[in-house]
């Protein structure tokens, strides 16, 4: 008896052991719903996203080139208010947009640095000419100033974006040592810029990631990329698509505090970087548009606070002759789900000609992909659809 009791004590640890050793949860992303806000025009991609005003969830689309002006909605789709840029219109183009209440919106113009503050009603409250404190900082270079691809640029009452060293065509010599030298100097400059004190008299200009692509190049290669940054309430990452890692950035320092890599079971997902001589000078253009067109990467980075997990989409690479009229944004890009340790638990992939996860904003209702609606017998010129998504255990 003594024995059947052991033997069955034992029996049980070993199920209980099997049973937690299967229990590893498995995720999948399911669509739940369609999306509608009643916008009133077409909006641009980039220039949209959430705020909050209290625990209220606002919602912000805009169209900089032919309406001028910026919608305000409800989480239910209505829209609240409109707001006219035509003040800042007549000075500058705008590069991107930061709603932070609806009486701060923020505005970095295009190719001149200059920010605009505006209210509600679109009158100028603030302006800030940032060239004045890029040239006190660093007076050997000039810069351009961009925002993320899709990400805002405001974060803990600080702006932050990237830095481009402008190219500068009136030194002597053949245009190929030119842009040798210009890249190799890219190389080494700061990658980002944040403004902090920025409504204060006593704003300061803080450059950071010096070196940041000499550490997934070679010495001998080039690189040309967009600026990918990204931010939770209280983290601060960076990306390139010439690379499959995601660097976490200390906020004050500026500084690599860690490095994530990503890995994907369908793709690469890191562009070809370039080497660039004297032989191939003159098929720049046409290497640098296969690599774009071609070349898998990491187009986005989010954090989905109400689950508490990080998201990855990667668009996927195309072998072969490019087909006509086919890059790799229409495509097939993957999502990637990351608990909060960053361990990855999922890959699904999604047809990116269906989907514009480009336009993918992270709200309470779920994870919102902006689909092409323009077929459809409803379509409405003056609303805007996404695909409401959620992660869940399978």
């Amino acid at each position: 008896m003594k024995n059947l009791v052991s033997f069955s004590l034992n029996s049980f640890i070993l199920l209980l052991i099997l049973g937690c050793s299967n229990s590893v949860k498995e995720y999948e992303l399911q669509r739940i719903d369609d999306k509608i806000f009643n916008v009133g025009f077409r909006v641009t991609h980039k220039h949209s996203g959430v705020f909050y005003i209290g625990n209220k969830e606002y919602f912000y689309f805009a169209n900089i080139a032919t309406e001028k002006k910026i919608s305000i909605n409800k989480s239910n789709g209505d829209k609240l208010l409109e707001i006219r840029l035509d003040h800042v219109l007549k000075t500058d183009n705008i590069e991107d947009i930061s709603v932070t209440s609806l009486d701060t919106i923020i505005i970095l113009s295009e190719h001149t640095n200059h920010l605009y503050f505006i209210n509600k009603f679109g009158a100028i409250w603030k302006f800030l000419d940032l060239n004045i404190l890029l040239e006190a900082t660093d007076p050997n270079n000039k810069y351009l100033l961009f925002s993320s691809m899709y990400q805002d640029f405001y974060y803990q009452n600080a702006i932050f974006l990237r830095s481009y060293l402008v190219w500068d065509d009136s030194q002597k010599g053949k245009q190929y040592f030119k842009l040798q030298s210009y890249f190799e100097k890219v190389k080494h400059v700061p990658f980002i810029v944040r403004f902090s004190n920025i409504y204060t008299d006593s704003i300061k200009c803080t450059f950071g990631l010096n070196d940041f692509f000499n550490r997934f190049i070679n010495k001998n290669e080039i690189i040309d990329d967009f600026p990918y940054y990204y931010h939770t309430d209280n983290r601060f990452f960076c990306f390139s698509s010439f690379n499959d890692s995601i660097y976490e950035i200390n906020g004050d320092s500026l500084c690599i505090r860690m490095v994530v890599g990503i890995h994907s079971s369908y793709t690469k997902i890191k562009r070809r970087s370039i080497v660039l001589n004297e032989n191939n000078f003159n098929q720049y253009n046409k290497i640098l548009k296969d690599v774009y067109y071609k070349d898998g990467y990491i187009n986005r980075f989010f954090y989905d606070k109400y689950h508490d997990f990080y998201y990855v989409m990667a668009f996927h690479k195309i072998d072969g002759k490019l087909p006509e009229n086919q890059s790799v944004s229409n495509g097939k890009c993957s999502f990637i789900i990351l608990d909060n340790h960053f361990k990855q638990l999922n890959e699904i992939v999604l047809d990116a000609s269906i989907y514009s996860t480009g336009f993918t904003i992270i709200c309470r209702e779920g994870i919102l992909i902006y689909c092409d609606d323009t077929n459809r017998k409803d379509y409405d010129r003056k609303k805007i659809r996404f695909a409401t998504f959620k992660v869940s255990e399978r």
